[in-house]
């Protein structure tokens, strides 16, 4: 916890007129940096995000004053994040029968490969890096920007897929980050329905996206029938 307040110090200092705002930014990586290694180095607890943001704040000297104000503001800023816009992908196999969905590490949740986009980041480079992140696979050769599948206003206010749909289900799956990511696996298409109605640890959004790419799968196959 020194180590993260020490290597913050000054940009937390220079918004001290309105700390926590700029806090919960600043925040961010070293939280995942605490779930990635620090936790083995120090043999830490396994923290969610606003365990650790406040277990930082209450060792900041000029911060625990604002201990008080602490759940407002982090519920203000979660709300906020949820309109930064999120990209991703749907990666399917060969077959276009399957898809890969990950799940979290800490909740189990799962979902698609996906994450907020970073300042300078184009909508590709965040699919892309997000997808090398918490799948290991580099998609730079595989994805096309005309190929996509959107929703608006759900969980996210914006989230973005694109199809990729070319994977062999034998290629090697691992997350190049620690702790964020459980399980990588293939699901079938036909049975994430199921999954989602006996309320199994399916985020909302793979339910929101079934139907849709069951449509884009019958419209390729359609074109490849034709074209063959």
């Amino acid at each position: 916890m020194s180590d993260i307040i020490a290597r913050n110090w000054l940009d937390l200092y220079s918004h001290r007129d309105d700390p926590l705002r700029i806090y919960f930014i600043l925040i961010q990586d070293p939280f995942w940096v605490y779930l990635d290694y620090g936790r083995r180095k120090y043999h830490a607890p396994t923290l969610i995000e606003s365990e650790f943001c406040l277990a930082v704040l209450k060792r900041c000297e000029f911060l625990v004053k604002h201990v008080k104000k602490f759940e407002e503001t982090f519920n203000e800023f979660t709300k906020y994040r949820r309109m930064v816009p999120t990209y991703g992908a749907i990666l399917l196999n060969k077959a276009m029968d399957k898809v890969v969905l990950v799940s979290s590490y800490i909740s189990g949740y799962k979902g698609f490969p996906k994450g907020k986009i970073n300042e300078g980041e184009s909508e590709i480079q965040c699919a892309i890096r997000e997808v090398y992140e918490e799948v290991g696979i580099d998609i730079t050769e595989l994805i096309n920007d005309k190929e996509y599948l959107l929703i608006e206003g759900v969980d996210e206010k914006y989230l973005k897929l694109f199809v990729v749909a070319s994977l062999d289900e034998s290629m090697q799956m691992k997350p190049t980050v620690s702790y964020e990511i459980g399980e990588i696996k293939f699901y079938p298409i036909e049975e994430l329905e199921n999954h989602c109605q006996k309320k199994s640890k399916m985020v909302k959004q793979v339910q929101q996206f079934i139907g849709l790419i069951q449509k884009w799968v019958r419209k390729k196959k359609k074109m490849r029938k034709n074209i063959n």
